[in-house]
């Protein structure tokens, strides 16, 4: 049978070697894609130990927790601890102790009474960046921490401090670097922070969707307006459905982009452009079309009945 009777009267068919090649290969690819996926869906390097200092000093770990790139602001937790000569034996403070976080937008002091134990502190630091390159946006900013004891005059001396740095839990890729200006006032720089490797995976397999079906949709519509294919208001419908489709596509992508990035310039303004005109494609067809339907069927009519 030839592949136009198969065509016209379709029956069930034996699968061949060449489509278990395809079907195996196809496999691996997959397998191949699922295993990239989740080696690169949390891609963080390794933390940072804090540094070791003899006698009197203060621990700082800082972890990224949140993460706005509305506004770029990086919520960095500060988990503090220190030896047993500032605190005592139930986890309190001897002396008072002041902590300094400064960054480009300026400083932060927190007091810790004496009698009160260290808790978490949340600093906001300003990163530089801008998310009109999505996914391709990266930032970087740094901070200092800077550790200060009142002894009982309220006179401050400065403690040697240590930091180190734990995985952030802001989905992004950071990478830091810990510099000392001094014993008690530590530069924590983040170095990088970028979107992990199957976030922007992730966002390239959305845009290719995008593409995939705006180009299905323009060759429809370029079909129907050449007559290579009748148009309907079925047709008409779906590719107004695909159009609005898009939209929900592209909301789909991971870390909600603004309106105007990268992504939008290279890929979705162009796919609702050419959305738009298929459907207007398969209008036009569908007016032509049905006009030449009525034009025929009154001169068959004409022919049948004449006056």
């Amino acid at each position: 049978m030839s592949a136009s009777e198969f065509l016209v009267n379709p029956h069930p068919r034996r699968v061949t070697r060449k489509a278990l090649v395809v079907g195996v290969v196809s496999l691996i690819f997959f397998a191949g894609l699922w295993l990239f996926s989740f080696a690169t869906f949390s891609s963080e390097p390794a933390p940072i130990a804090a540094a070791h200092i003899e006698g009197t000093y203060v621990q700082a770990t800082v972890q990224a927790n949140d993460f706005s790139t509305a506004t770029t602001d990086l919520v960095v937790h500060v988990a503090l601890k220190a030896t047993p000569d500032i605190v005592t034996t139930r986890g309190v403070l001897r002396e008072p102790l002041i902590i300094r976080i400064t960054d480009n937008q300026g400083a932060t002091q927190t007091k810790f009474p004496a009698g009160t134990p260290l808790s978490i502190l949340d600093a906001t630091i300003n990163m530089d960046g801008s998310p009109n390159q999505y996914p391709f946006d990266e930032y970087s900013g740094s901070f200092s921490i800077e550790v200060e004891r009142l002894d009982v005059n309220s006179v401050a001396h400065a403690v040697p401090l240590s930091i180190g740095t734990e995985h952030a839990r802001t989905g992004w890729n950071t990478v830091y670097r810990i510099n000392h200006s001094t014993t008690a006032e530590v530069k924590v720089t983040v170095i990088t922070m970028k979107r992990e490797d199957f976030t922007v995976a992730f966002s390239i397999l959305l845009a290719l969707l995008m593409i995939l079906l705006t180009l299905m949709a323009i060759l429809v519509g370029v079909m129907c307006i050449t007559n290579q294919r009748e148009s309907d208001p079925g047709i008409v419908g779906w590719l107004v459905a695909l159009l609005f489709a898009l939209p929900f596509v592209r909301d789909m992508l991971p870390g909600s982009p603004p309106l105007g990035c990268l992504f939008d310039v290279l890929v979705f303004a162009w796919c609702i452009a050419l959305a738009m005109l298929s459907v207007l494609l398969s209008l036009i067809a569908w007016i032509r079309q049905s006009s030449a339907k009525l034009k025929a069927e009154r001169a068959d009519c004409d022919r049948q009945n004449p006056l």
